[in-house]
């Protein structure tokens, strides 16, 4: 089979025995296998793979599509075909079930409406750029209209997709319970630059810094500014806990945020500005004899 397009297929039928063979039929039907596994097993057994071989890094590019038809096969075959490379597939996941029953706003995975993640990637061998350009002409001709992407399968050259990963709904949440728990809060955008896309970072203030919100590819990250003089009784603070002044949040995915002790979160380094700012000595200009009229 070396040198030869193949199709694999992880199959799972959770259920009789007899229904099994009956849904796996016309799956055989298509083409005799070369190799079937499937038989009887525990689920843990269909996860129990073995450990990764190193030393092989790829070119990777991933999103998510709706459909899966013979237009679609059709482009990969011809994607596949002239590769030249020892190494190049593509991978269809197939979503839904208790993925898609939690609410795309609950936590920080927010693509759970997409029917189908696809992965498409080489071998880098020798020339890294020409697996690069491979893998994103291919996805580009396999797009059908979702931004999104899953975190995990960023690559190291998707640094301006990261806000894919965590689509606006996410910082718009946050944004939102912010704003709810102080109505006054001025939000701008510092500190542009090439490592954040020159997207910048959010701040809010009032009085000074409430936080400031980064989005890195496994996580969103909310540094409070003086996090560590803040009462934290529903233990949101997860990182940073080991400064003298800084405190931070974590919202990886699957993470819930407690709505209301966030809000108290927020309204508690608001009154601590605003208690810093009343007792910070107002400055005057100083008075020459001149201006006060006197000879000169």
């Amino acid at each position: 089979m070396q040198g030869q397009i193949v199709i694999m297929a992880v199959v799972c039928y959770a259920g009789d025995l007899g229904r099994a063979e009956e849904a796996l039929r016309p799956l055989r039907e298509i083409a005799t296998p070369v190799l079937d596994l499937v038989r009887p097993m525990p689920y843990a057994a269909l996860l129990d793979e073995e450990a990764p071989v190193r030393g092989h890094p790829v070119a990777v590019r991933a999103m998510f599509g709706d459909h899966i038809d013979e237009s679609v096969g059709a482009t990969i075959l011809e994607g596949l075909s002239p590769s030249g490379s020892w190494l190049r597939f593509v991978q269809f996941r197939v979503l839904g079930g208790a993925i898609s029953r939690v609410a795309p706003d609950a936590t920080a995975y927010a693509h759970r409406k997409s029917p189908i993640m696809v992965i498409v990637a080489r071998a880098l061998e020798d020339d890294e750029l020409a697996a690069r350009r491979w893998t994103e002409e291919l996805s580009a001709a396999l797009y059908q209209g979702d931004h999104g992407v899953y975190v995990n399968f960023l690559g190291p050259h998707d640094g301006d997709r990261i806000e894919a990963a965590y689509p606006g709904e996410t910082l718009a949440r946050l944004r939102t319970l912010i704003r709810e728990a102080d109505p006054e809060v001025v939000e701008e955008v510092k500190w542009r630059k090439p490592s954040n896309a020159m997207r910048g970072v959010p701040v809010w203030s009032h009085d000074g810094v409430i936080c400031t919100g980064e989005t890195y590819k496994d996580k969103v990250k909310l540094t409070f500014a003086k996090g560590a003089a803040l009462e934290d009784p529903s233990r949101l603070f997860n990182a940073s806990l080991d400064g003298n002044t800084r405190r931070a949040i974590d919202v990886r995915e699957g993470d819930t945020i407690d709505a209301e002790a966030f809000k108290a979160l927020v309204r508690a380094a608001v009154a601590l500005n605003t208690s810093a700012a009343a007792q910070r000595p107002r400055t005057r200009a100083a008075t020459t004899e001149r201006d006060r009229g006197g000879a000169g």
